[in-house]
């Protein structure tokens, strides 16, 4: 049995409209074609860097109900501490309060987010993982909860990234250098 299959609600928490689909779309794939979770998505803002937050709450309603998340199981904040801006780091103790008051109320077991780098960077993003990580250390915390496990995304290096399928063979000629 996979590490991911012993849960049974799961929680993507992400920064922004469109985070679901650039970071964590196979995810959500792999979870849409399992009848027995629950997924829920926490969006901490609306994504008005442009001032087009009411448009991109409409996009991610959207790209959700294609990708196959329910949309009762959508919240998206829409906060005054936590507005889209990849220059800010967004204060972990009002993170905090958004995320543990949600995984309280959904009995959530499995939370899903970005790694410490934040996959591309953006500060939003980092936050949220700097702000999971207290939660993560905070036995109190996670005692009162139904939380058993966090799991983050892993940021490759920008070289990767942007190699595609090329960078396979980056990988096979690093593993073979590691025997």
């Amino acid at each position: 049995m996979r590490l991911i299959d012993q849960y049974t609600s799961f929680c993507l928490i992400i920064a922004h409209p469109d985070d679901e689909t650039l970071f964590f779309g196979p995810l959500i794939n792999y979870f849409s074609n399992q009848s027995n979770i629950s997924l829920y998505l926490l969006c901490l803002s609306n994504g008005n860097y442009y001032n087009k937050g009411y448009i991109r709450e409409n996009e991610l309603l959207s790209a959700c109900r294609i990708i196959g998340i329910r949309q009762a199981n959508i919240y998206i904040l829409n906060n005054e501490n936590l507005q889209d801006n990849p220059y800010i780091y967004w204060p972990s103790d009002v993170i905090i309060k958004e995320v543990y008051s949600f995984i309280s109320k959904h009995h959530i077991e499995c939370i899903i987010t970005f790694d410490c780098y934040g996959v591309s960077h953006h500060l939003n993003h980092i936050s949220i993982y700097n702000a999971i990580k207290i939660i993560k250390e905070d036995k109190s915390l996670l005692e009162s909860s139904n939380l058993k496990i966090i799991l983050t995304l892993n940021t490759c290096n920008i070289f990767m990234k942007y190699l595609g399928i090329y960078s396979l063979f980056w990988l096979l000629i690093k593993r073979r250098s590691l025997r």
